[in-house]
């Protein structure tokens, strides 16, 4: 194997030794003397030790790396940027589903953009929300970013990206600055895109697929990743990301950010006032007709420990639905 592979592929896993047997058995028989496999074990208790354990004695170039204790998914991630090296790094979680040609549809990719600090491939998460990539394009500024952003959920969404590794390595501290969010390999790419230090590409390449729709709760994407609207430079381009971030919700609980939910939210007690307040922060961001529910929600917050919420849910019922 060379010394720097062109491609490292990291798998975090936890707990899902039928999941990484299959990941395993596609991704292996894909890998020649320029990639690389390392499975990252978050301490699992489950069969993923004897699931590495056939595979190795198969002889397959799988590099497994077992944590001490468990330190949680997004600790995890990171971990797996530690493995990029000086080539490039392609973060594969155990229970998603790459395709049998992948490692050859990255370096195709790849080789046509050897300068990218990232790539977003297509998945079919961009079907899910109906979204048509046809052609690539390539960014090297937030603003940019921002305009050409066209499904934040398949950003989010982890092995839809491959990293390039001398990049990870220039910006691994804003992805451990993140580690509380959701997204801190998200983190590192939108800090490096508002200093303009990074180029990345969208294209219609596939890789990986994620065989069920997601289910986020906006309520909890809404506080862990709000930190990452931030990055963007203020303007045009955090009002055009945080589009993109509000339409990731699924459609079901997009359409609950409204009056009634705030009303709902208030009558759950101090804990829903909090959420209230992050989630309709993040509205008024994006519609200034949600700047009224904010400052309720505010006012909520800062009234409960006197006990007048109840004055601020009547308030709140007279407001037009």
């Amino acid at each position: 194997m060379a010394n720097t592979p062109f491609l490292t592929i990291a798998i975090p896993t936890y707990n899902r030794a039928a999941a990484l047997e299959h990941t395993l058995g596609i991704v292996v028989p894909q890998l020649d003397c320029d990639s690389r496999l390392v499975v990252i074990d978050n301490d699992s208790n489950d069969d993923t030790a004897a699931v590495c354990g056939r595979f190795l004695r198969n002889q397959a170039p799988i590099e497994i790396i077992r944590n001490r204790v468990n330190i949680g998914a997004n600790a995890n991630i990171m971990r797996c940027c530690e493995q990029a090296g000086d080539g490039h790094l392609w973060i594969l979680p155990d229970d998603d589903r790459p395709h049998a040609d992948a490692v050859r549809t990255i370096r195709e990719v790849i080789t046509r953009h050897p300068r990218a600090g990232y790539v977003n491939f297509h998945t079919s998460l961009l079907e899910h929300y109906r979204v048509t990539r046809s052609r690539e394009i390539v960014v090297s500024d937030a603003r940019a970013f921002a305009a050409n952003l066209d499904c934040f959920g398949n950003l989010l969404f982890l092995p839809a990206g491959v990293y390039s590794g001398p990049f990870v390595a220039a910006h691994m501290i804003d992805g451990y600055a993140a580690i509380h969010t959701s997204g801190p390999s998200i983190a590192m790419l939108l800090r490096a895109l508002a200093r303009k230090e990074t180029s990345m590409v969208f294209t219609p390449a596939s890789i990986c697929s994620w065989g069920a729709p997601p289910t986020w709760d906006p309520i909890t994407v809404t506080r862990d990743l709000y930190s990452l609207i931030d990055l963007i430079p203020a303007g045009r381009p955090r009002r055009m990301f945080a589009k993109q971030l509000f339409v990731a919700f699924p459609p079901k609980l997009r359409r609950k950010t409204n009056f009634r939910a705030i009303i709902d939210d208030l009558a759950a007690g101090h804990a829903a006032i909090e959420c209230a307040v992050e989630r309709y922060r993040f509205a008024a961001a994006i519609r200034p007709s949600y700047t009224l529910p904010l400052a309720l929600a505010w006012l909520a917050r800062a009234t409960a420990p006197f006990g007048t919420r109840a004055v601020v849910r009547a308030l709140l019922r007279r407001l037009p639905r």
